[in-house]
């Protein structure tokens, strides 16, 4: 794999109909600041090792899981075997299954579940690409998006993992996380991006690019790391959808294999 430089995306298709019941059962400990733990100093290494930025956003141990950059879910063990530097993408769906990837919506009639639809329609928009996200009614599911206020921050998505999409998003819609301006469309458009393999573009950690989408900071990405940034984002950017159709394609040169 090259040693490139980040500006990543995703793409998604809509086709059906999500949950409609008025409210959605959400997971509220009493206490969740105390549910993330830290890491140990050689799952830390690794992790500055791939490229990952461990100090704006200390990585945190979660539920047996990594937590990294605020919103991405990685295993623990794959952190520990992956021999590469941090690429656009850590890892991929495969073509076969990148071509109906089924989105399970349990977060009911709120504001981030009446968002999926929506979210789904900006990657499903991507021209010359097919990775499609069909959303379905009952399980189960390649993604479950589900309420989860045991997670210190707005949302948390799942890097893919043995050809398959990352099978969670979780999305906290408590007033402790929420800001002027929040945009739930955006955000869940940002963490699908995650769950089929997009990493995060910032300016101090540009991690890799995508071939094709070389080029000066794009401030119109929906992989932004900043969801404050990404609310203001109208659609994907040009070289959001240039990646896209690199990752997942007809093309010879395309990545999922």
């Amino acid at each position: 794999m090259k040693n490139l430089k980040i500006f990543a995306l995703v793409t998604v298709v809509i086709t059906a109909t999500y949950c409609t019941k008025d409210t959605a059962e959400e997971v509220v400990p009493e206490n969740h600041a105390n549910n993330q733990q830290e890491v140990s100093p050689e799952i830390l290494s690794k992790l500055e090792s791939m490229g990952f930025d461990t100090k704006t956003k200390p990585p945190k141990a979660f539920e047996g899981k990594i937590i990294v950059e605020g919103d991405i879910t990685l295993d623990e063990k794959t952190i520990l075997e992956h021999q590469d530097q941090k690429l656009a993408y850590y890892s991929l769906v495969s073509c076969a299954n990148a071509r109906n990837i089924t989105v399970l919506n349990e977060m009911g009639n709120t504001p981030p579940g009446r968002a999926v639809a929506a979210a789904i329609g900006l990657w499903n928009n991507v021209r010359n690409s097919n990775l499609r996200f069909v959303l379905v009614n009952r399980g189960p599911a390649d993604i479950t998006m589900r309420l989860d206020r045991t997670i210190n921050n707005t949302a948390l998505g799942t890097l893919p993992s043995n050809n398959n999409a990352g099978n969670l998003i979780r999305v906290n819609n408590s007033p402790s996380v929420q800001f002027p301006g929040l945009n739930w469309r955006n955000i869940i458009a940002h963490e699908l991006g995650h769950n089929i393999g997009f990493l995060h573009l910032s300016q101090s950690h540009l991690g890799t690019i995508v071939p094709g989408t070389e080029g000066s900071f794009d401030f119109n990405s929906i992989m932004i790391s900043s969801p404050r940034n990404i609310s203001s984002v109208r659609d994907l950017s040009r070289r959001d959808k240039i990646a896209v159709e690199r990752m997942y394609s007809n093309r010879r040169d395309r990545h999922c294999r």
